[in-house]
């Protein structure tokens, strides 16, 4: 969403590992997140929606995807609320 074409030449103070960065974007591609067939792995617009919400890349594809049904959209929230805490009851 920052407009970086290749995350792995991006002047990082401390650069994570390129497998790191290899499976974080094999998981957004399988999302959706990033155009795959792109040779520099565009972000598409549901990568761009996503990118809106501070969360693991899955819970925000689950909010943007009930985002269109406001009916469903409640309960969406109250389940990523609950997955992404690790103690619910504390």
């Amino acid at each position: 969403a920052l407009n970086i074409d290749r995350l792995a030449n991006f002047p990082f103070p401390t650069p994570p590992d390129l497998q790191a960065i290899q499976v974080a974007e094999q998981i957004l591609a399988q999302l959706n997140a990033l155009d795959s067939q792109s040779p520099t792995k565009k972000i598409t617009e549901l990568g761009r929606r996503m990118s809106a919400f501070p969360l693991n890349p899955r819970y925000s594809k689950m909010l943007v995807i009930a985002q269109e049904n406001p009916n469903l959209l409640p309960y969406v929230i109250a389940l990523v609320a609950a997955l992404s805490v690790s103690e619910v009851l504390t």
